[in-house]
């Protein structure tokens, strides 16, 4: 009788590991209850001084973190981390500010500056204004050199629609060009971290979203790329 007593505790414990294993393994899940958006800067230096590298993370509630915010409302947390592994890491907040560590070697890299990005509140936010992404390369040497930039908006109405618009512009030796995109329109929801693009042409977007409309530094996310208020 003692024996199967003994034998009793012993697979009570083991399942009560188990279901606390399993327990951990869904709170990492990627309901937007589970994680929050940040936003971390950095300052990269250049031949020509430093740029500005600003980037938005995932982190979750076990301080796991994550770059691939475009797919995370479109692919499972074990697919994402199975073909970009190196784009999960882990991290910790210390002085209120945003730590990481990438390689998981308790080496953990900080910025310049970081802050958490607070969700949408209402269920179905609607907002006007616009954000623009602006982007230059030079490439070739002297006489040779060839100079592209690149500039795309996105407004936004509170009618619940939005509206991409694109041109590039290259300047060389040569001479110059300029070229401008299609308009992209569409209808648009936004949901906490989320949102979803209805384009028009019938594609749609599902992806992650982030706002922050303080005078001095408003800025906006739609999955990986950061836009800044038009001016």
């Amino acid at each position: 009788m003692k024996i199967l007593q003994a034998c009793t505790c012993i697979l009570v414990i083991f399942l009560s590991c188990s279901s606390n294993d399993d327990q951990n393994e869904d709170q990492l899940d990627n309901s937007q209850d589970s994680f929050v958006l940040w936003r971390t800067i950095d300052l990269i230096a250049t031949v020509n001084g430093a740029d500005l590298d600003d980037e938005v993370v995932l982190r979750f509630s076990d301080g796991t973190v994550t770059k691939d915010v475009d797919n995370i409302f479109s692919s499972s947390i074990e697919d994402l981390k199975s073909k970009n592994p190196d784009h999960w890491g882990v991290s910790r907040i210390v002085d209120g500010k945003l730590e990481i560590d990438w390689e998981e070697n308790g080496e953990y890299s900080t910025f310049f500056n970081s802050f958490e990005i607070a969700p949408v509140t209402s269920s179905d936010f609607k907002f006007t204004d616009c954000y623009k992404i602006t982007g230059g390369v030079s490439t070739g040497i002297g006489d040779l050199e060839i100079h592209s930039f690149s500039i795309e908006k996105v407004f936004f109405g509170d009618n619940g629609r939005f509206s991409f618009q694109s041109s590039t512009a290259v300047i060389g030796a040569g001479g110059s060009s300029a070229s401008i995109r299609p308009d992209e329109n569409g209808s648009y929801t936004i949901n906490k971290y989320q949102i979803e693009l209805l384009f028009d042409n019938g594609n749609s977007v599902v992806t992650t979203f982030g706002l922050d409309t303080d005078d001095e530094s408003s800025f906006m996310s739609i999955g990986k790329d950061v836009y800044y208020r038009c001016k």
